[in-house]
């Protein structure tokens, strides 16, 4: 076993043949234009069949003018797409039974030999600063012919690299002199029109009722409508309503009623308020019940219905108040009475909507 390896081992450098064949390179003349070296085939022939003194039998020495030529071919700009194609050859040297039986087959035994010197030439192309991806192996012909390796130029054999547009090669300078003197900042000053501040004026209307106690008690349910103002925490109201009562000196009502307040959360306004009412048996008709009324006026509105619209709450406590009567319907007539004069305290309860503008 150790004999067929060390066999095989010298086959594969073309060391075995029964007579060694002198070294020559033919090439084909090279140009100092590009066009000659362009689908050039060089033959690099007269492998040796033993090895030298240095124990290669690959590489010949006279192939390296050639190899040289190549690679400065390989470096001119005009071929960066070419490629060198290398293909070992096999002429028709015979071996022992003893290397044919090591390889398997003769024809196996002198396919290494050639498969051996593309290596060697491909190593050789390497170290001279040929890229590897510019580089190719050729499996080697599967017939005779001489004992050596070609070298084919092949052109465009790598991908042609990406050039740029147009629209891109001017990107590419205005980024450049971008670069080489950028724009000093400027500072634009835009005068911004301050926002126009929220109109303080507001007005209010809804339902209500009223409950007035004096020598007797009355409800008075009403209509209310009024107008306003807000500035910063305080408010300002002024409203007038219709009311209406069971008493026939109330069957109809005018009030009107103003009142100041503050806002203690953003909701919620506490303040003094005071009103006056006309009863009579109707709207147009002369009054005959008549009183006033001061206190206390408490105003929610907990409730956003739309931009500028709330929902509110109304509770007013009155403790200070007179009513006045000067006459009196008996039996549906009407009968004058001496002017009297009663304290009273009121309550009042309502519901209105409040717009801004």
């Amino acid at each position: 076993m150790r004999g067929r390896a060390a066999i095989a081992s010298m086959v594969v450098l073309g060391a075995i043949s029964t007579s060694p064949a002198p070294a020559s390179a033919q090439l084909p003349p090279v140009e100092s234009s590009s066009p000659a070296c362009t689908g050039h085939r060089f033959r690099l022939d007269g492998a040796a069949a033993l090895p030298d003194s240095s124990g290669s039998a690959t590489l010949v020495p006279e192939w390296l003018p050639a190899l040289e030529t190549i690679a400065d071919c390989l470096r001119r700009p005009e071929h960066e797409r070419t490629c060198a194609v290398v293909q070992g050859r096999f002429d028709e040297q015979s071996f022992s039974h003893a290397v044919v039986t090591a390889f398997g087959s003769a024809q196996a035994a002198q396919l290494a030999r050639a498969r051996a010197r593309a290596t060697a030439v491909l190593s050789r192309l390497s170290e001279l600063g040929v890229p590897a991806e510019r580089l190719r192996e050729a499996p080697p012909l599967p017939e005779p012919t001489w004992r050596g390796t070609e070298v084919v130029l092949l052109e465009g054999c790598l991908p042609a690299p990406q050039r740029l547009s147009e629209d891109d090669v001017r990107l590419v300078e205005e980024a450049r002199a971008v670069l080489a003197a950028p724009p000093q900042p400027q500072v634009v000053v835009q005068e911004v029109a301050a926002p126009a501040s929220p109109s303080p004026f507001f007005v209010e209307a809804g339902p209500g009722g009223s409950l007035e106690l004096s020598s007797s008690a009355v409800a008075a349910p009403s209509l209310r409508a009024g107008l306003g103002a807000r500035r910063g925490h305080v408010t300002g109201r002024v409203s007038a309503a219709i009311a209406t009562a069971s008493p026939d000196e109330r069957r109809a009502s005018w009030e009107l009623k103003a009142g100041a307040g503050y806002a203690l959360l953003g909701w919620l306004d506490l303040g003094l308020a005071g009103g006056l009412r006309w009863g009579s048996v109707g709207l147009d008709s002369p009054w005959l019940d008549r009183s006033w009324f001061a206190g206390f006026e408490a105003v929610e509105c907990p409730l956003s219905l739309a931009e500028g619209t709330e929902l509110c709450l109304e509770q007013s406590l009155f403790p200070i108040g007179s009513v006045h009567k000067r006459a009196r319907i008996e039996d549906g007539k009407l009968e004058r009475i001496p002017a009297t004069r009663d304290s009273l305290v009121r309550l009042e309860l309502g519901a209105f909507l409040r717009q801004h503008f």
